[in-house]
C-alpha cells in the first residue's frame, strides 16, 4: 500500500499505513463497561516515569508477548503482533474484513504506533459500513482518550510528512 494521504471533507487526514493490530468484536452488553475500562485507563497511567525505565519495560514486556505468541497462547491485553495494512486517521480506521472477526457492530482496538517506546493504542469502535464486496471494515472511534488520538493525528501527520519528503525528493532525482 502506498503512503498517498488524501483529505476531502473529513475532520482528520487519512494515510495509508501498516501497523500492528488487535481487533474483538464487542457485544452490546460489554459495550459501555469497556469504554469507561478506556477511559480509566488514561487517569491511572502515570507520566512519572524515567524514560529510560519505562523503554526497558516496554521491550521486557514485548518480549513476553512475542513468547506467549510462541507458545501459542493469545492472551486479553497481550500486545498485537500481526502487521495488517489500515486507512488510518484521527476519527477512525479502513482495515482489511478478518475472517470470522468481522461480525457485529462494536470492535475493540488495540494498536501500536510507531515511537520510542511503541505507543499502544485501545480504543472502541463502531462499524461504519462495509467496503465492496465485505472485503473491507470501515470503523469510527466512539471511545478513545485525548492522548491516543493526538498520537494517532501525530502518527499521520508523520507519515505525511514521509510522503511529501519522499516525493520531493523523487521530482529532484529525476
Amino acid at each position: 500500500m502506498s503512503s498517498e494521504p488524501s483529505r476531502d471533507d473529513r475532520e482528520y487526514f487519512r494515510v495509508q499505513t501498516e501497523l500492528p493490530l488487535r481487533l474483538r468484536p464487542v457485544a452490546e452488553a460489554e459495550r459501555d463497561s469497556l469504554a469507561l475500562n478506556i477511559l480509566q485507563r488514561e487517569t491511572s497511567e502515570s507520566g512519572d516515569v524515567d524514560p529510560h525505565l519505562a523503554h526497558w519495560l516496554d521491550r521486557i514486556e514485548s518480549k513476553l508477548d512475542h513468547m506467549l505468541t510462541h507458545l501459542g497462547l493469545d492472551v486479553e491485553g497481550m500486545r498485537p503482533t500481526e502487521r495488517l495494512p489500515v486507512v488510518l486517521s484521527g476519527s477512525g480506521m479502513l482495515l482489511p474484513a478478518l475472517e470470522g472477526k468481522c461480525d457485529g457492530r462494536w470492535f475493540l482496538l488495540d494498536f501500536e504506533l510507531p515511537g520510542t517506546p511503541d505507543h499502544p493504542v485501545r480504543a472502541l469502535a463502531e462499524r461504519v459500513h462495509n467496503g465492496p464486496r465485505g472485503e473491507l471494515l470501515a470503523l469510527r472511534f466512539t471511545t478513545i482518550t485525548p492522548e491516543d488520538r493526538k498520537a494517532v493525528v501525530r502518527h499521520t501527520l508523520d507519515v505525511e510528512r514521509r510522503h511529501l519528503r519522499h516525493r520531493t525528493e523523487s521530482r529532484s532525482d529525476g
